[in-house]
């Protein structure tokens, strides 16, 4: 560990950069007797957290499948920023790898049952170009990776108004990378195909709703020049709900959606924005759900001070001529204090504002909720093992 720690600086990018895999390979795990022919690694990250909301009227839950939060009927809650994973990592030989990332947290039935985030074999053609077949991270923001992994991130949560804008985390299919180097330059594109099967989200009355959704495909691709690394994002995918005989088929809602971030972190500072569009159209107009389309941006910027890191963050999601809107802004500021080895506690203050018509991101809405404003706060402990 004392190794891991020593490539582990309190900087966002670099972390990024060694991401979650690396950093498990060199913690303690199954091996052979010789280290350097070390075939399985074992680690995990979780957060422990806890919010409390003033709003009264909808419940605050940090992506569209948690059922519920801090709100409407309970004005702190532990669960909606609590998780825990554990991943292992195989190595067999120079081509031949694989991960199995499992994950516990807050489901839309209202409990922590762990599920498969990961699961997936890569075969390496050269280090630079590889082949994965599995269950595979979708690449839709540029930190989609590390998304999960608290430890990671300055922030408390990634912004709900970018990235529960696509919520979904990852897809069962095929995906390549191929990389090259140039002037300086990093340059990673990365294509991928599959689908999502038995999605379950909350709805009305404290039941679920399952989805699937299938042809999901795009690229992706990343540059990173020293302190640099932009990523642009774009893929397409279409949810399906099953609907009675009687419908005659069933409800198609096409989704296009677009991103690019980018993240400047010389070291002592740093810097981070990202922007993106979702656009959604629907096989017929059932439901009130004409086509629409939604814009996001995020930013963020902090300073570094020993073991203490002060940040101020913004994000927004914009009125769209979608029927339901999620119109939200948030103003966060925060510290993120890394204590201990391998582990940080984060105080995060949010001012969020709903749009005239909007319910944002809150789930259970009651009556004047829309075009309101409140406060949330959260205290949330990060570790990676």
């Amino acid at each position: 560990m004392n190794t891991l720690h020593a490539q582990f600086p309190r900087t966002t990018r670099r972390l990024r950069q060694l991401a979650l895999p690396l950093a498990l390979a060199a913690l303690p795990g199954a091996a052979l007797a010789d280290d350097s022919n070390k075939i399985f690694t074992v680690g995990g990250f979780g957060t422990l957290g806890v919010n409390t909301s003033s709003f009264d009227n909808g419940d605050f839950a940090v992506n569209p499948f948690q059922p519920t939060g801090a709100g409407t009927k309970k004005q702190w809650s532990a669960t909606t920023d609590t998780l825990a994973a554990m991943q292992v990592d195989a190595k067999i030989d120079e081509h031949w790898s694989g991960v199995l990332q499992v994950v516990s947290s807050m489901t839309a039935e209202n409990s922590f049952e762990p599920h498969i985030e990961w699961a997936n074999i890569k075969y390496a053609f050269t280090p630079d170009l590889s082949v994965r077949v599995g269950r595979i991270a979708l690449p839709s923001f540029l930190v989609s990776d590390t998304r999960l992994v608290g430890y990671a991130n300055t922030w408390a949560r990634a912004p709900q108004e970018t990235y529960s804008l696509y919520g979904l985390t990852n897809s069962d299919g095929i995906d390549g990378k191929w990389s090259q180097s140039f002037g300086g330059f990093r340059n990673t594109v990365q294509a991928w195909f599959g689908r999502a099967k038995g999605i379950k989200a909350p709805s009305a009355g404290g039941t679920t709703t399952e989805f699937s959704m299938r042809k999901m495909r795009g690229i992706s691709d990343t540059v990173e020049k020293g302190a640099l690394t932009i990523r642009a994002s774009a893929h397409i995918s279409q949810l399906v709900f099953e609907l009675p005989a009687s419908y005659g088929s069933d409800l198609l809602i096409g989704y296009k959606n677009y991103s690019l971030g980018a993240i400047y972190d010389p070291g002592t500072w740093f810097v981070q924005g990202e922007v993106a569009l979702l656009k959604r159209w629907i096989s017929a107009p059932l439901f009130g759900m004409p086509p629409g389309s939604e814009r996001a941006f995020n930013a963020i910027g902090g300073y570094r001070y020993n073991a203490f890191t002060p940040y101020l963050a913004y994000s927004r999601v914009g009125n769209s001529t979608m029927a339901a809107s999620r119109a939200q802004r948030t103003t966060a500021a925060g510290v993120r204090w890394d204590f201990y080895k391998n582990m940080d506690l984060k105080l995060q203050l949010e001012h969020v504002a709903l749009g005239a018509k909007s319910a944002g991101f809150f789930v259970n809405a009651k009556p004047g909720l829309a075009g309101s404003s409140g406060n949330i706060a959260t205290l949330a402990l990060d570790f990676i093992y």
